[in-house]
């Protein structure tokens, strides 16, 4: 009898905690900042996505990185090797200092990428595409309103 009580307790508290883990930290689909997706040699972490200026019809929005090289060797990994797809359509690093780092092995760095984008344009898909490459990855975003 202690044994299945026991197990009923064992339960009702796991369940409770995964219950309360998962609601202290709500996900939008709709806005992956601060999720870190793998490709082969690097952990990419998009931190914050932010409007750096207007233009006429256009904006400069600055994402900022967080990139980790997870490969025994070094790797170069820069703005241009991101790009901002919205439907049909393609947005390339922008104005701006744009980052461009050789990371070496198991270590870190920050940097952050200009992007040129419509004004209108709120919600998007960031992708990590390098042109010497096959890795990719993926993050859907969005500038705050």
């Amino acid at each position: 009898m202690r044994k299945i009580i026991y197990l009923i307790l064992s339960t009702v508290i796991l369940t409770t905690l995964v219950g309360c883990q998962n609601s202290a930290k709500p996900k939008d689909a709709n806005n992956q900042i601060k999720i870190e997706k793998k490709t082969k040699t690097v952990k990419i972490t998009p931190l914050k996505v932010e409007n750096d200026h207007d233009l006429k019809n256009d904006q400069i929005i600055s994402i900022k990185y967080k990139i980790k090289n997870i490969s025994k060797k070094k790797t170069v990994v820069a703005a241009s090797d991101f790009i901002i797809k919205s439907g049909e359509s393609y947005y390339y690093m922008g104005e701006g200092i744009n980052f461009a780092k050789t990371i070496k092995a198991h270590q870190s760095v920050t940097g952050t990428g200009y992007y040129k984008i419509p004004k209108e344009l709120k919600k998007f898909t960031l992708m990590f595409h390098p042109v010497d490459s096959k890795e990719n990855a993926q993050w859907k975003l969005k500038l705050k309103e």
